[in-house]
């Protein structure tokens, strides 16, 4: 993992989730996703108690991206013809707020 980089961390809904996305529960659920050979740590994203979306961690495989999130499917308005990658996880809540049309406050 590249110096400086923060290893991947799957959390619940957080204060965080609660100020950046208020008019929708944004719930984050740890999991292993079986991403070709390898297992890789993963959240499941829940708005409102439905699954919008997967994130998976990217390993060390993948050289300067590692540590980074990555977009492995999204649901509706979540749905990306082109792969998303967060630097973290307040850059996909960011992200998924703005695409859930909410307006989302800086931390």
């Amino acid at each position: 993992m590249p110096a400086g980089r923060q290893p991947c961390r799957g959390r619940s809904r957080t204060k965080q989730a609660a100020r950046r996305c208020p008019a929708m529960e944004l719930t984050l659920q740890p999991v292993r996703v079986r991403t070709g050979d390898e297992t890789e740590r993963g959240l499941l994203v829940f708005v409102d108690g439905a699954l919008a979306a997967v994130l998976v961690c990217l390993s060390d495989a993948y050289g300067e991206e590692a540590g980074q999130w990555f977009l492995e499917a999204g649901f509706g308005s979540l749905a990306s013809p082109q792969p998303k990658i967060f630097s973290d996880l307040d850059a996909a809540e960011t992200w998924i707020a703005r695409r859930l049309g909410a307006s989302p406050r800086p931390p």
